[in-house]
C-alpha cells in the first residue's frame, strides 16, 4: 500500500510510476490500468506536452516526465508520442477528443470536451462542447480555468459558467452537462477527421457540434441548435489573452500577435448572425 498526502502533485508523478513498477509484485490489473492512463495522457496532450486545460484545473501540467517514465517502466516506447503516426484520438466514455497535425511542438492541435453527466459535479464546469486550440507553438483559444475551490463563490461561478467557454448559450444561462458522441472518424484516408457531439443543453434545446479537421490544417465547426425552445442564442469563442482584432462588419475575430501563430475565426459575411465583443 502506497499513501500520498498531496494527491494533486503525486497522483500522476514519475516517482509514483517507478515505485509501483520497480517491484515484481505489481498486479497485472494495475499494470493494464496504468498503461491506459498513460495512453490517455499522451493522446490528449497539447503540442507543448501539457495537459488539456478543462474543468477544475488550475495549471497546465507538464506530461513529459510521466510519459518518459511510463515508456520506460512499462516498456512502451510509443508513449513518447514521436514514435507513432497516429494523431487523432477519441475517449467517448469520458468525453475527451484530440485532433493534431503531428507530434512536433509547432503542430496544430484542438482538444475538445463533451462528456456525460458528472459523477462528482463540484469539479465539473458547464462546458460541454468546449475546446482549446494550439498551433505554431502558441495557445490561441483557451479554457478559463478555475478561480478557486470555494463553493458558491461569485468568482468561481463566473469562471465555471457556460458563457466563458467555447459553447452555445440560451438566454445566457448555464447549459446542462449531458454530452455524448454521435460520430467519430479519426482519419478518412485523405487526411481529414470528423467529430460530432451533442449536449442536451436546455429543455427544448440540444446543441450539436460537428468538427471537421481539414487536411490537418484548419477546422470547420457546424453548430446546430435543435429543438423548439425560444430566446437569445449566443455562440461564445474565447481568444487567448493578448492583442486581438474583432470586426463586426466582416464577422471576423482574430488574435493579433506580431510574431508566431495567430487564429482567425470566420463566418460567411451574409450569415444571419451578429458579432459582438464580450469580456472573457
Amino acid at each position: 500500500e502506497i499513501t500520498y498526502g498531496d494527491w494533486s502533485s503525486d497522483v500522476c508523478s514519475s516517482d509514483l510510476l517507478i515505485e509501483l513498477f520497480g517491484a515484481d509484485a505489481a498486479p497485472p490489473e494495475l499494470h493494464a490500468a496504468t498503461e491506459r492512463m498513460a495512453e490517455f495522457c499522451r493522446a490528449i496532450s497539447a503540442p507543448d506536452r501539457k495537459t488539456f486545460f478543462v474543468g477544475d484545473n488550475n495549471t497546465r501540467l507538464d506530461l513529459r516526465p510521466v510519459l518518459t517514465t511510463a515508456g520506460r517502466v512499462l516498456n512502451r516506447p510509443d508513449l513518447l508520442a514521436t514514435a507513432t503516426d497516429r494523431r487523432n484520438f477519441a475517449f467517448p466514455d469520458g468525453g475527451f477528443y484530440s485532433f493534431r497535425s503531428g507530434w512536433d511542438a509547432s503542430a496544430v492541435w484542438l482538444g475538445l470536451h463533451c462528456g456525460p453527466e458528472p459523477i462528482e459535479p463540484f469539479h465539473s464546469q458547464f462546458d460541454r462542447g468546449t475546446f482549446e486550440l494550439m498551433a505554431y507553438g502558441r495557445l490561441l483559444m483557451t479554457d478559463p480555468g478555475v478561480f478557486n475551490y470555494k463553493s458558491g463563490d461569485p468568482g468561481r461561478e463566473a469562471f465555471r459558467r457556460t458563457a466563458t467557454h467555447q459553447c452555445l448559450t440560451l438566454n445566457g444561462a448555464n447549459a446542462a452537462r449531458a454530452g455524448k458522441c454521435l460520430q467519430w472518424v479519426a482519419d478518412d484516408g485523405a487526411g481529414n477527421a470528423v467529430l460530432t457531439v451533442e449536449n442536451a443543453s436546455y429543455p427544448g434545446l440540444t446543441h450539436r457540434r460537428t468538427v471537421f479537421f481539414v487536411q490537418r490544417r484548419w477546422f470547420v465547426l457546424v453548430d446546430e441548435a435543435l429543438g423548439d425552445a425560444t430566446g437569445d442564442l449566443d455562440l461564445h469563442f474565447q481568444l487567448t489573452p493578448g492583442p486581438a482584432v474583432i470586426d463586426p462588419a466582416t464577422k471576423t475575430a482574430r488574435t493579433d500577435f506580431p510574431e508566431g501563430g495567430n487564429v482567425l475565426i470566420w463566418t460567411a459575411p451574409d450569415s444571419p448572425v451578429t458579432l459582438e465583443p464580450e469580456e472573457a
